[in-house]
């Protein structure tokens, strides 16, 4: 089954906190809202704590759920600069960064430390194709964190649905 098949939709962004107690990624004011009959949306508040560059590192992993728990369906890691500008990562990051108060482009390496809003970002269906054709189940976890030099800076876990 191709990717394109998958209707996603968000169900929930958590903060996955890093070595600090913090994460380098702050998603806790980001709220899943239904904003009409067949679209939800992510509002709310975004902080990027530290730079993130090409030592960053960004490990993103996928699992499905099944039998009552998440289970790992892929794991890749990259530099943040490389993972940003990954084909479909790369169109995702740039609509992404366009519903926000602060758009930063794509190219941009590091990315700044900032404090911005997330305004009705929606994904668009042409961008589904960051989910690897053939995932199993209706409910999956993509887990993205950070680090450099060993030290884990935490991240995001989203949550979607089918």
């Amino acid at each position: 089954m191709h990717s394109a098949y998958y209707d996603v939709i968000f169900e929930r962004i958590e903060t996955v906190p890093g070595d600090d107690g913090q994460s380098v990624l702050d998603a806790r004011t980001v709220r899943v809202k239904k904003f009409n009959r067949t679209t939800y949306v992510i509002n709310g508040g975004w902080i990027a704590r530290r730079p993130l560059g090409k030592s960053t590192s960004t490990n993103m992993s996928g699992f499905y759920f099944d039998g009552g728990e998440y289970k790992i369906f892929f794991s890749k890691v990259f530099g943040f600069c490389d993972f940003k500008i990954l084909p479909g990562h790369k169109e995702i990051f740039e609509d992404f960064e366009a519903h926000t108060t602060i758009p930063v482009p794509p190219e941009a390496c590091p990315y700044p430390a900032m404090d911005k809003e997330v305004v009705n970002y929606a994904l668009k269906k042409e961008h589904y194709n960051f989910i690897p054709p053939g995932l199993p189940g209706e409910q999956w976890r993509i887990n993205i964190n950070f680090g450099e030099d060993g030290v884990d800076w935490g991240g995001i876990n989203i949550y979607i649905v089918n």
